[in-house]
């Protein structure tokens, strides 16, 4: 199965970023993607990157609810900002599809 990637302590503390007051998970579309940015973020040090597939979407709902809100990374050479903004709602069909091997439009 495919799936996203986003970067994790190994105490399991997910990586986040504040934007503009909305703390929000950079996912990346590949573990390489991931390492890029972590190489540009000095806040990312100590997180690795790890699969984010549909198993741990619903395990994050679990903690956090429905509240979650993500950056879909497509260049992580650039600021993780400028990521695409996405709610749980949004994001759950997105990582569906992507798992089934859907391609973007």
């Amino acid at each position: 199965m495919k799936s996203f990637y986003a970067m994790r302590r190994a105490n399991g503390d997910w990586f986040a970023v504040d934007d503009n007051g909305h703390i929000r998970m950079p996912i990346f579309k590949s573990s390489g993607d991931a390492m890029i940015a972590r190489s540009r973020d000095n806040g990312m040090e100590c997180f690795r990157p790890v699969a984010f597939d549909v198993c741990a979407l619903e395990q994050l709902r679990k903690t956090d609810g429905d509240s979650a809100s993500f950056l879909i990374v497509a260049n992580p050479s650039r600021n993780l900002k400028y990521g695409l903004r996405a709610t749980f709602t949004e994001l759950a069909p997105l990582m569906a599809d992507f798992a089934k091997g859907i391609p973007e439009h």
